[in-house]
């Protein structure tokens, strides 16, 4: 049910006592400027360009490849989920970072079938062709598997990469944007893992970043949607925000955690934003502690109301919407991914 409800504020350090910085601090490696570090037993995959199969990573291309894993469901189900993403039919990608896998889940059942090991604390997911997309907050790296099977293919990472912590894919344009939690700023890959650009810079102005979180892209509208904890340690910088800005680095506009005020309260306000997602009407906030999903519209970025609340979600880390219709949200809190069918319409 969509309800509005007041501003709620807790302590920043409420929220680091909760997670425990289980999977909110990453590594961070240096390496030359988009320096690909590649599995060496990798061998030639079939349609490989002269040039592209040495580098052990090929174009996905176009065509949307349907995940299938060869581990079954994890022991003791779900531990920690922190981002997830959907398939071509319809099924949940949700990265665990205490089991340090990629499971692959029914949103009929919510459970998880399939699984694959992965090289470190995942956090975001992106799905394009037939390449998964994972940020390893261990190495500070963006690692790639293979849809069909789910083996290992190649990592690619920059100098500035700190702390990958959300990925959002654009298909059609072949780009990978990656939210850098400690660096921040947005960096845009391609699909090979060239670097291309840097949308923002680290700091409290209007148009900069402190430690985005959470990515969403509109890719008819060529817009990316930031959601920013501000910097929580300081009493000026803290407000979170949810910024926007253009494939083009330019600054578009922004919602303010503080929410909208008037003659009969606030609303909208949040604290601590999570993974984010879009319908063409709609976009959808987690707040991880307020424990519910907030939405606003679209086009004028106006809050429109809360959908759950806690006990049945705790740390809300992150959303995906399936057919326009459909809410799932992760939440870290309870292990578990929750439904909400029918209020993203």
């Amino acid at each position: 049910m969509l309800r509005t409800k007041p501003k709620a504020t807790l302590p920043s350090a409420l929220l680091v006592a909760m997670l425990g910085g289980a999977w909110l601090l990453g590594a961070c490696m240096d390496s030359p400027e988009g320096e690909m570090v590649t599995d060496p037993t990798l061998g030639i995959k079939p349609g490989c360009p002269p040039g592209q199969a040495k580098k052990g990573l090929c174009d996905p291309g176009p065509y949307p490849v349907e995940p299938s894993f060869q581990g079954g469901p994890p022991r003791g189900g779900m531990l920690s989920p922190v981002r997830m993403a959907s398939t071509p039919a319809g099924l949940l990608l949700i990265a665990d970072a205490r089991h340090r896998m990629l499971l692959r889940v029914d949103p009929a059942t919510l459970e998880a079938d399939q699984s694959i090991r992965l090289g470190g604390k995942p956090s975001g997911v992106a799905l394009i062709g037939g390449r998964i997309f994972v940020g390893n907050k261990t190495s500070g790296t963006v690692d790639v598997y293979e849809s069909d099977g789910g083996s290992f293919l190649t990592s690619f990472r920059t100098p500035s990469l700190r702390e990958p912590s959300d990925l959002a894919g654009d298909q059609a344009r072949g780009l990978v944007f990656v939210s850098d939690a400690q660096a921040g700023q947005i960096l845009v890959f391609d699909t090979l893992g060239t670097f291309r650009q840097a949308i923002s810079s680290k700091g409290p102005g209007g148009d900069q970043l402190f430690t985005p979180m959470g990515l969403a892209i509109d890719t008819t509208s060529e817009k990316v949607f930031v959601s920013d904890w501000g910097d929580f340690g300081s009493s000026s910088g803290g407000t979170a925000h949810v910024k926007v800005f253009g494939y083009d680095g330019v600054f578009i506009g922004s919602i303010s955690g503080a929410g909208n005020c008037g003659m009969l309260g606030c609303s909208g306000g949040f604290s601590r934003p999570g993974g984010l997602d879009l319908t063409g009407e709609r976009l959808f906030v987690p707040d991880l502690l307020l424990g519910e999903v907030l939405t606003f519209e679209l086009a004028s970025l106006s809050p429109v109301g809360t959908v759950g609340s806690r006990p049945h979600l705790r740390l809300p880390a992150d959303v995906e919407v399936l057919g326009n219709t459909d809410l799932f949200v992760v939440s870290n809190g309870t292990a578990s991914v929750e439904s909400f069918p029918g209020v993203a319409q």
